[in-house]
């Protein structure tokens, strides 16, 4: 893993609001990390709320900002509550990481309707909703 001196060298986000979709594993979670790393107020969101407590613990214990957020991004009303729980905690975000996304651990002949629904809601609308949520409180 890369020196937080290195890093902040490059550039850094100090002042900056950012959204994570996604941050309870995997990519999500190492992007608040780099960001939190750079001086950003991070929000992590995602479906499994207590994945996101140990993060924002890790985070918090390095002298970040970060919050928790529960957001299901193939739903909108999900999408909306959890942006205007983040817009409350730290005013409307600078940058939205759109990283939420799942598969189906199918062959593709196996899977069903209800197995693509999930991922197209999911990996292009969860995008797609939170993309405009966000736009609106920018205007």
């Amino acid at each position: 893993m890369m020196d937080a001196n290195f890093l902040s060298s490059l550039f850094s986000l100090q002042g900056k609001r950012v959204v994570v979709t996604g941050a309870s594993s995997g990519l999500g979670h190492h992007f608040a990390a780099l960001l939190a790393r750079a001086g950003a107020q991070v929000a992590v969101a995602a479906r499994r709320v207590d994945k996101l407590q140990a993060l924002v613990t890790e985070l918090r214990a390095t002298g970040a900002q970060a919050e928790a957020f529960a957001m299901d991004v193939s739903d909108a009303a999900s999408v909306r509550q959890a942006l205007a729980e983040v817009v409350q905690w730290c005013g409307v975000p600078d940058v939205v990481i759109n990283n939420a996304g799942v598969t189906v651990g199918k062959a593709a002949l196996e899977q069903t309707p209800e197995d693509w629904d999930q991922v197209l809601d999911t990996n292009l609308k969860g995008a797609w909703l939170l993309g405009q949520a966000w736009a609106r409180h920018r205007v």
